[in-house]
């Protein structure tokens, strides 16, 4: 019921703790030998070695409260709680949940709630896209945005990782003209129909009609397309033009 108080973590400070503490001893009307019984064990790290530190312990618990906000005191300059709260960010990829709760201790220790607290978690955004998307949404409270952004990062995980396998090649494919991985006959550049410039056939396979070039007798294009032909035209034109004509 009661939390753990760890100095050396970075969001935990003892006025929230005690209050908790305070919480709970009113919720489950504890006395106050209860509440220093409950409380006390629950200091880790530095906390607990102060208290097995200490030479007496028998203090009220209202003589513990003021014992510990004396010997672990809290950032109080607001500048100082304000900068760090806009200095947590997030990056596509991070940990979103993470970034979120972090998020929310900082703004509850700077006592920012509703609106102004959507707006500085979404001012935390690396990314644009999630970040347009967050403020046109127009959220009132921060427990409705955390659901709207993870939909959104999922969309886009799901979106990149499409893309990736569509741009990687699928290894699991051997090629049985050219054995190599990554494609199938039918895509392989080896075989190329000159008839319908198509992948996968070789010309004498091409199930289409067989174009002839009546000019050059070739097969594969057509005598408009015949390159022999549009540079013996090409010189026939240059020569003219040389002569005068």
């Amino acid at each position: 019921m009661v939390p753990e108080f760890d100095p050396t973590v970075k969001n935990h400070r003892i006025e929230n703790w005690i209050t908790k503490v305070n919480e709970c001893a009113q919720i489950y009307k504890w006395t106050d030998q209860q509440t220093s019984h409950f409380a006390l064990p629950r200091l880790v790290g530095h906390a607990k070695r102060w208290y097995e530190g200490l030479k007496s312990i028998n203090r009220t618990w209202v003589e513990w409260q003021e014992c510990l906000k004396r010997a672990f005191p809290s950032e109080t300059n607001f500048g100082a709680l304000l900068s760090e709260m806009l200095a947590r960010r997030y990056t596509l990829g991070d940990s979103l949940d993470e970034y979120y709760y972090e998020k929310m201790v900082l703004l509850n220790a700077c006592d920012i709630t509703g609106k102004k607290a959507v707006d500085c978690i979404i001012y935390g955004l690396d990314d644009r896209t999630l970040k347009a998307s967050a403020s046109s949404a127009r959220f009132n409270h921060p427990e409705d945005l955390l659901g709207f952004l993870k939909d959104m990062c999922r969309e886009h995980l799901d979106r990149s990782s499409k893309n990736k396998l569509q741009s990687t090649p699928n290894n699991s494919i051997t090629c049985s003209y050219c054995k190599k991985v990554g494609h199938n006959f039918r895509q392989c550049r080896a075989l190329l129909c000159f008839n319908c410039k198509q992948y996968g056939h070789k010309l004498q396979q091409c199930p289409q009609p067989t174009i002839k070039c009546e000019h050059c007798q070739k097969l594969g294009h057509k005598s408009e397309d015949c390159f022999s032909k549009n540079k013996l035209n090409n010189k026939n034109s240059s020569d003219k033009r040389g002569n005068g004509h």
